[in-house]
């Protein structure tokens, strides 16, 4: 069997300047990521219809509706709820 590596992408909300921002490096702490003063959103692997990415903590809109991606400890899966 052969694996194929796939691109962890996170983005970052900056809790002191209040502005979500792309990451030039993270820090690595025993296998946790850390950015200080920052929440870290994953990448969901997934694509919008406007084929732009969607990352954790995102809101989603459909119809008027609107939905908040997050991590399901339970289904081990990417969800989204109201």
């Amino acid at each position: 069997m052969e694996f194929s590596t796939r691109k962890i992408k996170f983005k970052a909300w900056d809790q002191e300047h209040r502005l979500l921002m792309r990451l030039n490096n993270i820090e690595c702490n025993k296998g946790e990521l850390i950015k200080k003063n920052h929440v870290l959103l994953q990448f969901t692997g997934l694509l919008d219809r406007e084929g732009e990415e969607i990352y954790d903590r995102d809101v989603l809109m459909k119809s008027l509706d609107k939905f908040v991606v997050f991590w399901n400890e339970i289904q081990n899966g990417w969800y989204y709820a109201p």
